[in-house]
């Protein structure tokens, strides 16, 4: 289970635009996927057609309220949600003491049978979003190709390092600066990318969300990308956002290769065990004996194919 926080202090920057659409693609490729709604204005809910007032299914003040047996509504396959509404609000100014109340929520609810959980933040420098961070493993900051968004993005990276900083043993990773509702046309443009390029370098992301109408008007028809016909230019942005940023891969495919390589790792030991149980059996007993302890042989043979089809990570482990 990876945890991904939409982080921004402004509204208006299509913040939850983002949350809903990656976690519809996420939920389409496969993934099981969580949307926890952290803004006390309930917009997640409202873009998905979901009631934030449904009592008969958990939403995210039962989980600040660190409640148990937290059971999320379903959108649709894949894809569930722990809506938010304006009784939120009181957790907005709380400052984390004895810490974080997300996290004791996440320990004494199974939240790790989904694949990715998304948390959409309020428009604040606030406890929510102190509280979005200190359970997240990664966090991403989207902007509007504006001026002014300059100065609010450091505003954003500062207070997120400043959380990071005060709150014991969390260390999200800073995915970068997505630019959303991008209108090249604007002579202004190119200098403001230009400018955070050089602020930001490798951390601006190259995949930018063009300003549509089929965005624009998503959320009054309930629809994400994923409705979109074929060939949409935003559905293309945002699957590129997912695959061409390799943000599926950052936040899953890491934890995979890990889990490969100590797999791997376990083998080798495995193997050098099994090794030396061939050397001791045909030292001390007759030929005959010793044709049903070769089975380790095979898994040696097996092995070296292994690390010949892995090709130059397979060194790692050497």
């Amino acid at each position: 289970m990876k945890t991904i926080s939409i982080n921004w202090q402004k509204g208006g920057v299509g913040k939850t635009t983002t949350v809903v659409n990656i976690g519809s693609i996420c939920s389409a490729l496969g993934y099981k996927t969580l949307i926890i709604d952290l803004d006390p204005q309930g917009n997640v809910s409202t873009y998905l057609n979901y009631d934030k007032n449904e009592s008969s299914y958990s939403n995210a003040v039962n989980l600040l309220e660190k409640k148990i047996n937290i059971v999320p509504g379903n959108i649709k396959e894949n894809l569930d949600i722990l809506s938010s509404n304006i009784q939120i609000s009181k957790f907005n100014d709380e400052k984390i003491v004895g810490g974080s109340k997300l996290q004791q929520a996440f320990q004494n609810n199974k939240l790790d049978t989904y694949d990715i959980i998304i948390i959409d933040t309020p428009p604040t420098m606030s406890s929510l979003v102190q509280e979005a961070l200190a359970v997240s493993d990664y966090y991403l900051i989207p902007a509007k190709p504006e001026f002014l968004a300059v100065e609010g993005v450091a505003q954003a990276m500062n207070f997120a390092k400043k959380t990071i900083a005060s709150i014991p043993n969390i260390n999200p990773i800073f995915l970068g600066v997505l630019l959303n509702q991008v209108d090249k046309r604007r002579s202004s443009y190119l200098e403001f990318v230009s400018e955070l390029e050089y602020l930001l370098a490798d951390k601006l992301l190259t995949t930018k969300i063009s300003q549509t109408a089929e965005i624009a008007d998503g959320p009054f028809y309930a629809k994400t990308v994923i409705d979109f016909k074929e060939g949409s230019k935003s559905k293309n942005e945002y699957f590129d956002l997912v695959k061409v940023e390799n943000l599926l891969e950052d936040v899953c495919v890491l934890d995979i290769s890990l889990q490969h390589l100590k797999w791997e790792r376990k083998l080798e030991n495995s193997i050098q065990t099994h090794k030396q149980k061939e050397t001791y059996i045909k030292t001390r007993f007759p030929f005959q004996c010793q044709t049903r302890f070769m089975e380790p042989f095979i898994l040696h043979v097996f092995y070296r194919c292994f690390r010949i089809w892995r090709g130059p990570e397979a060194s790692l482990i050497s």
